[in-house]
């Protein structure tokens, strides 16, 4: 697993992300974790995270720099169930017709309330929060 770091402003944080990260993924999907190349940065937004699939074995994952150490990492451990789910091909997001469409285990779903989402239900249920 490649783990790339930004904007955090503490070494010793970036250091606890990154063990973190490789932790999780590793308990996750250990079939996965040495094709994983992940970038964690820290920005200003209102969610306190997300998760993004950009090619087949790359994600990005921001965390809400403005959040608590211990929200920071429950935060990542949500993100990491994402990450998870899109490693294996659980869960998949496509543009159809210029909109978004969310693939959950072969269903589509789109304009769906954020808590009704059931990847989000299975992130909420193993980490214990919605991020």
């Amino acid at each position: 697993m490649k783990i790339k770091t930004r904007k955090f402003n503490d070494k010793g944080l970036t250091k606890v992300i990154k063990q973190a990260a490789r932790f999780y993924a590793y308990q996750l999907i250990p079939e996965h974790y040495d094709q994983i190349y992940l970038d964690i940065y820290a920005t200003k937004m209102k969610a306190d995270g997300t998760c993004l699939q950009l090619d087949d074995y790359d994600y990005e994952i921001e965390i809400n720099k403005n959040i608590s150490f211990e929200c920071m990492m429950i935060t990542l451990a949500h993100e990491m169930i994402h990450l998870k789910q899109y490693a294996t091909k659980e869960l998949k997001s496509k543009i159809v017709k210029g909109n978004e469409v969310d693939v959950w285990k072969g269903v589509k779903y789109k304009n769906m309330k954020y808590n009704d989402q059931p990847w989000e239900q299975e992130a909420t249920d193993l980490t214990g929060i919605v991020s």
